[in-house]
Formats: C-alpha cells, structure tokens, sequence
C-alpha cells in the first residue's frame, strides 16, 4: 500500500526537476551562443582596428 502511495508522490517533484534541468541546460546554450558573438564580433572589430593602424603606418 504505502510503496505504490510513494512513487505518485515523488513522480510530480521528478517531473518538475527534469522541466528545470531542461530549462537550466537551455540557458546555458543559450549563454555560450551568445559569448561565441561576442568574441566572433571582438574579433571583427580588432581586425578592422588593425588594418587601420596598418595603414596608417604605411602612410607614415
């Protein structure tokens, strides 16, 4: 009696756990999308700088 009362209990905690899992494994793509962006535009951003010193040296 009490051993099939249990499982319906925790059943509904397990589900919420794993809907926070899902959710939390989510941001975390989410996250690391965003800092690939980031350094992808830092690095746009950089090359660009350089090629203006670049030129400027050239002119010098």
């Amino acid at each position: 009696m009490i051993g099939s009362f249990i499982p319906g209990l925790l059943q509904p905690l397990v589900d919420r756990a794993s809907q926070v899992i899902s959710a939390g494994s989510e941001s975390v793509s989410q996250t690391g999308r965003m800092l690939q962006r980031t350094l992808e535009d830092y690095d746009q951003a950089e090359s660009g700088a350089t090629a203006g010193f670049r030129g400027l040296e050239e002119q010098l």
